[in-house]
C-alpha cells in the first residue's frame, strides 16, 4: 500500500482511446490542440471520408466527420419532438426534463360531469 492507502499495480500502463463523430473536424482539432494540448497525428480532413486523430501521452481521440441532420442539431438534448415523434440519435437516451418527455408522463385529467 502507498501512503494515501491506494495499492500500486506494477508494470500496468493505462491507456485510453475513444472515438467521437462531430461535424465540423477544424473545431475539434482547435479545441484539442490549443485548449487540451493534444497534437494532431493524423490529419485526413480533405478525403472522402473525412478523420482526425490526437494524442497526448496515452490518451488518443479519434474523429470522424459525420454530418447532423437539422432537426438533430436543433435539440438540446440530442432530440427533436416533432408531431410527438421522438427523433433523437440512436444511443441518446431521453432527457427527463424535456418538455416532450413531461408531457408523455403527466397524468391525464378528466373533468367531472356534473
Amino acid at each position: 500500500m502507498t501512503p494515501g492507502g491506494c495499492a500500486t499495480i506494477a508494470g500496468m500502463d493505462m491507456t485510453l482511446r475513444f472515438e467521437i463523430f462531430p461535424d465540423d473536424l477544424d473545431v475539434i482539432a482547435d479545441f484539442y490542440q490549443r485548449v487540451l494540448g493534444f497534437s494532431l497525428v493524423t490529419d485526413q480532413r480533405h478525403t472522402p471520408a473525412p478523420y482526425l486523430s490526437l494524442q497526448r501521452g496515452t490518451v488518443r481521440v479519434g474523429a470522424a466527420r459525420r454530418e447532423v441532420p437539422d432537426a438533430l442539431a436543433a435539440g438540446r438534448d440530442g432530440a427533436r419532438f416533432l408531431g410527438g415523434e421522438d427523433h433523437r440519435a440512436p444511443g441518446v437516451p431521453p432527457d427527463p426534463t424535456s418538455d416532450a418527455v413531461a408531457a408523455s408522463r403527466a397524468p391525464t385529467r378528466r373533468r367531472a360531469r356534473g
